[in-house]
């Protein structure tokens, strides 16, 4: 490439950045709005919707173009709102959209555009000749209301998601002020989480549930106390009298101000979010208890929570394996993602807004609810005025699925830190109680209104696996058998092993390898491995041999003195082996024994059946992992018994020395 291309290339690049920024300026001069002009419509009404453009631009757009157009009835498993045909369309051209507000107005009746009832995506475009200047998404909702309709409305859970991965090291150091910034209190502008609680605190009429993550309320407090974190590579003491401590406190104040009234449900997801897939296909059964009864501890503790009902929200991989041990633990209900329901899928007639119960093998069984992700998917919109109205049109398509059966909707509301959804929340609030073929309901009343089908079904789900995911896997598995191997060495309630169990359930969370997410998080998942199994071998290597050297038997018998010294502070469960040419031990040469926190004497009785010395190697073990081992010198010495037979001899030939004297004494008597 000569000079000359290399000039041309870069002033393309310029221009093409200019235009770019361009276009950006007329995102941010040209305010676009749809007002449907009712919530819904009956077919015998007409249609009066405005069309509000607002510019900002000093430069007026000339030669502009605005279209409005109503495409077929939405699909509910379709992902694009206009994969149907144009039903009507309006135009105005040759607009110029001066500085200032421009309302346009689009009537029709109803009956003129003969539809049905439904909900029907609306598109408004600007134009300027071949730039789309803004665009807006909306619903034209269509519905009779009727007394038969009121009967059975469509149960809507409405479920906020207040999740968060973790975000300090195994220390407790914080490693990033992600979370100190989304909870920090600030008086004109109060923090994300707060308000979405006083959204529900100024609606009480309506019925929702949140999604409590166990590791976002420890995190919480742990801010709130003032926590240290890192701070241009160095670790800083942030004190509990800072915006971000008091934005932590504020929060686990309101959340106990919400859970006092009696139209939210509180759920809770497993402690640190991990794959019940994973989890249950390695036989980890346990480790799904531990996560599902810490999590509980936690809102317990820090919340004074009281389930009422006990349910759980499981996004993660699920599988057939996992409902055994969740069934052992007496749930209500599980909450499970859209893709998991394809493996139950029975009929035509069987979707997603009913509950179900699922069935092992072994015929232990769960109670499920699926949350409609493609739903989920529309809310994650920026434009929330847009997001609202297509949540609508949604819903109103699953009521008119079967309209005279009963029911429930579960909408996961996203945790998107890029959208205001507490803005959302709000305007949805504002209108829902219009709406009557909906009813809000709490996830409990959801179970109990739909009954699920007569026979369970037998349920099936694999885990998608991706190189990052298997190698991180290997990792947490060699890792587990570590913990697990010093676990039996140690009491339930010792503390390091509690402080490390707590780890592994951090280093469990399907968030390290959720490819979603930043690429490098997986890092924090290794440290707290990594910490684990060094913290293991550190205390392991507290244990040692003393004993040394040489150890003398007066004869082919004798004992062997094992002195074991434990230094970790607790009793310690491990076993001794013995080992040796020419050596046998009669009691056995393995023994297990509990090592108390002092010098620990062990007698092994030993025969040797050599003259001289053997060589004896003494192993601490648990398992196959070796805590220590040394090798000792017996020297067995045969002096003892050499001088009891030449005793017995000389006895011996004494006494035959004195009988034969008497006899020849009495022979010359006679």
């Amino acid at each position: 490439m000569n000079r000359r291309h290399i000039f041309i290339f870069f002033v393309s690049i310029f221009f093409l950045l200019i235009f770019q920024q361009i276009a950006l300026a007329a995102d941010d001069f040209l305010i676009l709005n749809f007002n449907p002009g009712k919530i819904f419509y009956q077919p015998n009404e007409k249609f009066s919707g405005t069309i509000s453009l607002t510019s900002n631009n000093p430069q007026p757009y000339k030669n502009a173009t605005v279209s409005f157009a109503i495409y077929e009835r939405l699909e509910l498993e379709s992902e694009d709102l206009r994969a149907g045909k144009t039903l009507f369309t309006q135009k105005w051209q040759g607009l110029s959209l001066k500085q200032g507000e421009k309302e346009l107005k689009v009537e029709k009746p109803i009956s003129a555009l003969k539809i049905k009832e439904g909900a029907y995506p609306v598109l408004v475009t600007v134009r300027q000749k071949n730039n789309i200047l803004a665009e807006k998404e909306s619903m034209l909702i269509v519905m009779s209301d009727s007394e038969e309709k009121k009967q059975t409305p469509l149960a809507a859970v409405f479920l906020l998601n207040f999740n968060e991965r973790v975000h300090f090291n195994p220390q407790g150091i914080f490693l990033d002020e992600k979370l100190q910034e989304e909870v920090k209190d600030i008086s004109s502008n109060p923090n994300r989480y707060a308000k979405y609680l006083d959204v529900l605190l100024k609606r009480p009429d309506i019925k929702t549930n949140i999604a409590l993550n166990p590791v976002l309320i420890q995190q919480l407090v742990d801010i709130g106390n003032g926590y240290r974190a890192y701070r241009d590579k160095k670790i800083a003491k942030v004190l509990s009298s800072g915006p971000e401590a008091q934005g932590a406190r504020d929060i686990i104040e309101k959340l106990k101000e919400v859970y006092d009234s009696e139209k939210i449900e509180f759920v809770s997801i497993p402690y640190a979010n991990p794959s019940f897939s994973f989890l249950s296909n390695k036989g980890w059964n346990n480790n799904i208890s531990f996560h599902l009864d810490a999590g509980e501890e936690i809102l317990t503790k820090v919340l004074g929570f009281n389930f009422e009902s006990r349910g759980i929200l499981s996004l993660t991989p699920f599988s057939t394996n996992a409902i055994a041990p969740i069934a052992k633990n007496d749930f209500d209900y599980v909450v499970l993602n859209w893709s998991s329901f394809e493996s139950i899928l029975k009929n035509k007639n069987d979707d997603i807004y009913k509950t179900y119960q699922i069935q092992d093998l072994k015929n232990n069984r769960l109670t499920v609810l699926f949350n409609d992700d493609k739903t989920t998917a529309y809310l994650k919109r920026k434009d929330t005025d847009s997001a609202v109205r297509i949540l609508l049109g949604r819903l109103a398509e699953i009521y008119l699925k079967r309209p005279d059966e009963q029911k429930a909707a579960v909408i996961l509301f996203p945790d998107n830190k890029e959208q205001s959804s507490e803005e959302l929340l709000e305007r949805l609030y504002a209108v829902i109680n219009d709406v009557f073929w909906i009813k809000t309901v709490k996830l409990k009343e959801a179970v109990s209104l739909v009954s699920p089908p007569g026979k369970p079904s037998i349920f099936s789900e694999e885990e998608k696996e991706s190189y990052i995911k298997t190698q991180y896997y290997k990792r947490l598995t060699s890792c587990w058998n570590n913990f697990d191997l010093y676990a039996k060495m140690t009491d339930k309630q010792n503390l390091v092993r509690k402080k490390l169990l707590e780890e592994f359930l951090i280093a469990e969370s399907n968030d390290w390898v959720d490819l979603r997410k930043e690429p490098e998080i997986i890092n924090i998942g290794l440290s707290y491995i990594e910490n684990i199994e060094e913290k293991i071998s550190s205390e392991l290597n507290k244990i040692k041999i003393i004993t040394k050297g040489k150890i003398t038997l007066s004869g082919p018998t004798g004992k062997v003195p094992v002195a074991i010294l434990n230094q970790t502070g607790y009793p310690v469960s491990v076993s001794i082996a013995l080992s040796g040419n020419n050596l046998s031990f009669p009691d056995g040469s393995i023994k297990t024994k509990t090592l108390e926190l002092k010098e620990n004497l062990f007698v092994f009785p030993v025969i040797s059946s050599a003259l001289g010395a053997s060589q004896l190697k003494v192993k601490v073990y648990k398992k196959e992992r070796v805590i220590d081992q040394v090798d000792l010198t017996i020297n067995a010495t045969y002096f003892g018994r050499t001088l009891l037979v030449v005793t017995i001899i000389f006895i011996l030939a004494l006494g035959v020395f004195f009988l034969l004297r008497r006899f020849k004494i009495g022979k010359r008597v006679r």
